[in-house]
């Protein structure tokens, strides 16, 4: 069998495209996310009811909606923000258990493409706060997280669960084991508007601090600084995401086992069959 040759020539343009890449996705676009996430400080959150959230939105909150509900959880309200550059809007529906103090928000983000479609992606955090200030979440998202971790924050993501009263007992049972010596508290929440603007604040806030933005008074503007803009950028590209998500997974299984619930693919396998197509993400 003759010997397979590569041309020199061949190589010069597999090099070529490889420099490309690399020059595309680990120098240019920094500085592209760094031009596309300059942030507002002031936003403003519009109060909105269900049936004015588009259908691509409204099933998906109607659904969770219904497993809040039966989780104990009453509505505080619905709110949307728009945000131009990406003519993108976001949805968020934040609900309260009084009895245990733990909030959950629905969160629906819809984003038209250039290709003329919709992308919607879904999903749910319980989250329980203390009042020293530090909070327990757990989630269903899964989507890649660009900023660095909160030390104050517990975060377990379990991805694609969307039976809620599972997903919620297991929350519980966090809160329960590493919530000993601390007061949770609902202060925070008067209404949903403020809640989310306040968020909007606290979290830009430490990221000044954590120098991934700079504060710009006179345009009242968040610039990401480059080092942010590298950070978050390279959080999306390889081998980062996968290292992220690796030790986001192994975090997730370890306290599923700790607390008797098996590891994740038994997790899954334990939601009700109505609630495991739950929609965390479709486009149309």
């Amino acid at each position: 069998m003759a010997a397979f040759h590569f041309h020199p020539f061949g190589w010069i343009i597999l090099l070529a495209i490889v420099a490309y890449l690399i020059g595309a996705l680990y120098i240019y676009a920094p500085f592209k996310v760094r031009r596309r996430q300059t942030k507002d400080v002031k936003v403003t959150y519009t109060p909105v009811e269900l049936p004015e959230v588009p259908p691509e939105v409204v099933q998906a909150f109607c659904n969770a909606s219904r497993g809040l509900v039966a989780c104990g959880f009453h509505a505080l309200g619905h709110v949307t923000r728009h945000t131009g550059n990406a003519a993108q809007n976001s949805f968020v529906s934040i609900w309260l258990n009084p009895s245990s103090f733990d909030e959950a928000q629905i969160i629906g983000i819809r984003t038209p493409s250039q290709l003329k479609t919709i992308r919607v992606v879904t999903l749910v955090t319980f989250r329980t706060e203390f009042s020293d200030g530090t909070s327990i979440r757990t989630s269903n998202t899964s989507s890649p997280g660009v900023y660095p971790r909160d030390p104050e924050v517990s975060t377990v993501r379990c991805p694609g669960v969307w039976d809620l009263a599972l997903l919620y007992r297991f929350h519980r049972a966090r809160v329960e084991r590493d919530g000993a010596g601390r007061t949770a508290t609902l202060d925070q929440l008067k209404d949903a508007r403020t809640r989310m603007e306040n968020e909007w604040a606290q979290t830009y806030q430490r990221l000044v601090e954590a120098g991934y933005f700079s504060l710009d008074q006179t345009r009242q503007k968040y610039i990401p600084t480059m080092k942010g803009a590298i950070l978050m950028t390279y959080r999306l590209l390889p081998p980062f995401k996968q290292i992220q998500k690796f030790r986001r997974d192994r975090l997730a299984e370890r306290n599923l086992r700790e607390l008797g619930f098996g590891g994740m693919e038994e997790f899954r396998k334990a939601q009700s069959p109505h609630d495991v197509a739950g929609p965390a993400s479709a486009s149309s």
